[in-house]
């Protein structure tokens, strides 16, 4: 998984900030004569009409809102969803590879092998080249299980990092939802009540202002996910690359005794040779 996939849920979450305001109710011009001039009746009878303008237009504008925190609950779903299938398709990919990798070379070694016993004449060259064989195949077995590790504990702590990020999150926006619930029954509840229009619509759009910031900066309080697998990423890196240098020191080590072997052996057979042509 990249760190761009994560950016992604951290987008789709930020969304439900920064495209959940609540429409702004303004207040109608009514109870104006043809001369401009507002009767006392005039204002008692449009404080209630906006009132009820309120109230109506608010009725629909906070229906509209927990409409589009549904909908951005399920982006971010199908978006976690795309994530999750993308990295199972990338380990899988990965697993897939890593085995061809393995059997390539584990068919090398074999033709290397053969090549090397074809050169074997004395019982010691076919001592030390068995030697040799189980020294490289032990130390090809102990690459694979540390590579194995490696991978595995990187993939259980990415899963772990993202399981946590993401139960933080949805707690973050759990909160963010109640809050929002908790201010439109609240301007529901003052609307049934004939309180002030404009002190209903003030302390409705005050409290989903706070519930917008308390949002934000949760979320930016949550852990920073791309430094973590950063980590990961390294630990793993460093782990490979050190069984790969300790695999290559054990067979540099290996092929040395066997080329000291193989050179005895031929400079006893040359000079067998040579003192068999004296006689």
């Amino acid at each position: 998984m990249t760190k761009k996939n994560f950016k992604i849920i951290g987008l789709m979450v930020f969304a439900v900030v920064v495209f959940t305001a609540f429409p702004v109710v303004a207040a109608p011009n009514q109870g104006a004569n043809s001369n401009g001039v507002v009767s006392g009746k005039s204002i008692s009878a449009g404080a209630k009409t906006l009132g009820q303008a309120f109230c109506k237009l608010a009725a629909n504008a906070t229906g509209k809102i927990t409409s589009r925190i549904a909908n951005r609950d399920g982006l971010l779903t199908r978006k976690r969803s795309e994530i999750e299938t993308r990295l199972a398709k990338n380990r899988t990919t990965r697993d897939g590879k890593l085995a061809e990798f393995r059997t390539r070379w584990d068919g090398r070694r074999d033709d290397v092998y053969n090549k090397l016993k074809t050169m074997t004449t004395t019982d010691a060259e076919k001592a030390a080249l068995a030697e040799f064989k189980l020294t490289v195949e032990a130390a090809v077995t102990t690459r694979k299980t540390v590579v194995d590790a490696a991978i595995k504990e990187y993939r259980d702590g990415m899963d772990k990092i993202v399981a946590d990020h993401a139960t933080s999150v949805d707690a973050t926006v759990a909160a963010y939802r109640s809050a929002v619930d908790a201010a439109i029954q609240k301007a529901k509840d003052n609307c049934a009540n004939s309180t002030d229009a404009a002190t209903v619509r003030e302390t409705l759009h005050n409290e989903l202002k706070t519930a917008r910031d308390k949002l934000k900066s949760d979320i930016q309080a949550i852990d920073n996910i791309s430094e973590q697998l950063n980590a990961l990423m390294e630990t793993e890196k460093a782990a490979v690359q050190k069984a790969i240098d300790d695999f290559k020191v054990t067979y540099e080590n290996a092929k040395n005794t066997l080329k000291t072997v193989f050179n005895e052996a031929n400079s006893n057979s040359a000079n067998n040779n040579a003192a068999n042509s004296e006689q």
